[in-house]
């Protein structure tokens, strides 16, 4: 082996130590990333995947109170003006027969 050859030999196994120690480097990165994502069973911390799991089930909870609220409302509208209607009517037809008899 020449010198030549043993001297790009030491360049390209410099190389492919700093290429691991970037890859060490980025795994690390990704392990960091992953624990805010994945849920911790010995701390009962929750993930970001099982948050925005129960997150969502919380909404769709919500929107389901809001259409039970707005029937609830309607019906509720419905009956107030039928009585109110019914009552008026009443009061109407009260008053023209008081007056037709006095």
């Amino acid at each position: 082996m020449t010198i030549k050859e043993r001297d790009r030999i030491e360049i390209l196994e410099g190389r492919m130590e700093k290429l691991e120690e970037m890859n060490y480097a980025q795994e690390k990165k990704i392990d960091k990333i992953l624990f805010y994502f994945e849920s911790d069973s010995s701390t009962n911390q929750k993930g970001i995947v099982e948050n925005v799991k129960d997150l969502r089930g919380e909404i769709q909870n919500l929107l389901k109170r809001e259409e039970i609220y707005k029937g609830k409302a309607t019906v509720w509208g419905i009956v107030g003006s039928a009585i109110f209607g019914t009552v008026g009517t009443l009061l109407y037809v009260g008053i023209k027969f008081l007056i037709t008899k006095i």
